[in-house]
């Protein structure tokens, strides 16, 4: 009996340090750019691929949140896109992406995709290029969440010529 106590207290503390941990981290969100009107800066460090470390004990499946490269869309002409996804099977996930374009030394947002879902999901944005023939710089930014493991941030940037 009084083992048991101790057990379900420290589950208890755990779940309200991760949770804490979490809200935390969520609460401060995306970081901002100094030399840009837009809310999430452009995440300098964040790899195109990251892992959702464990706050737990999860054995056999690995958790992760990637961002792809800004493409030409194939859906809206004129405009470019950019996907990410975070993959946790069997776990409540969610995902954020930022797309961003050079304009005049600064990065200016165009836009913003969100999504969640169970295990799997996907979100898309998705802005104007330019003028046709014209080369810009794009970055793609992905906030990528998942029960019971620590956020991750990725990116990918790339130089699009606009159609």
């Amino acid at each position: 009996m009084r083992s048991t106590s101790r057990r379900a207290a420290a589950l208890i503390a755990g779940a309200a340090i991760t949770s804490t941990l979490l809200a935390q981290s969520v609460a401060a969100g995306p970081p901002r750019d100094e030399q840009s009107t837009a809310r999430p800066a452009i995440a300098v460090g964040a790899p195109k691929v990251a892992g959702l470390p464990s706050t737990t004990r999860h054995a056999g499946h690995t958790c992760f949140g990637q961002t792809d490269n800004p493409h030409n869309s194939r859906h809206f002409p004129g405009d470019v896109s950019v996907s990410s996804r975070t993959v946790c099977p069997p776990h409540a996930v969610t995902v954020t992406v930022w797309l961003y374009k050079r304009v005049n030394g600064s990065w200016r947002l165009l836009d913003t995709g969100r999504n969640s879902g169970v295990g799997r999901t996907q979100a898309n944005a998705h802005g104007r290029c330019g003028r046709r023939g014209t080369t810009h710089r794009f970055r793609g930014i992905g906030y990528h969440t998942a029960t019971g493991h620590v956020p991750a941030w990725t990116r990918n940037a790339r130089t699009v010529t606009c159609r």
